[in-house]
């Protein structure tokens, strides 16, 4: 099967290409050293400016007052002792007063029996302290 190409090199291409291709300047593109430096230079700048607008920002965050950083503890201990059933509980349990204690370790216990927590995990709730 003989096929006819629809494209076709210009007469005498080939031949000239070598004297074309020698009329190119051969020179090579020379860096200088700040070339190979500007781009490190341009990452650390980034870096910098990032760790300053971060440290502006986390100054301007005023600091929680110590009272709120313990109410927040003693949530986190009640909210081990509340049922899931009863999710604010946790802020009656924290607002009784301290010498009110309407359950005693019993009742505790066999809270914590019901609930499927382990017998290593009430130990270390009951004695550990």
């Amino acid at each position: 099967m003989n096929r006819k190409l629809p494209y076709k090199t210009p007469e005498g291409y080939f031949e000239a290409l070598g004297a074309r291709l020698s009329e190119i300047p051969q020179t090579a593109a020379r860096r200088s050293a700040w070339d190979y430096i500007r781009p490190s230079l341009a990452y650390a700048a980034l870096i910098l400016f990032a760790l300053g607008v971060g440290s502006l920002l986390f100054r301007s965050v005023p600091a929680a007052p110590v009272s709120a950083e313990a109410d927040s503890y003693e949530l986190m201990y009640y909210a081990d002792l509340v049922p899931r059933t009863d999710p604010y509980a946790i802020f009656d349990a924290a607002e009784a007063p301290a010498d009110a204690d309407p359950y005693d370790s019993e009742d505790i216990v066999s809270y914590l029996i019901d609930s499927g927590t382990s017998l290593e995990t009430i130990n270390t709730l009951l004695y550990d302290y």
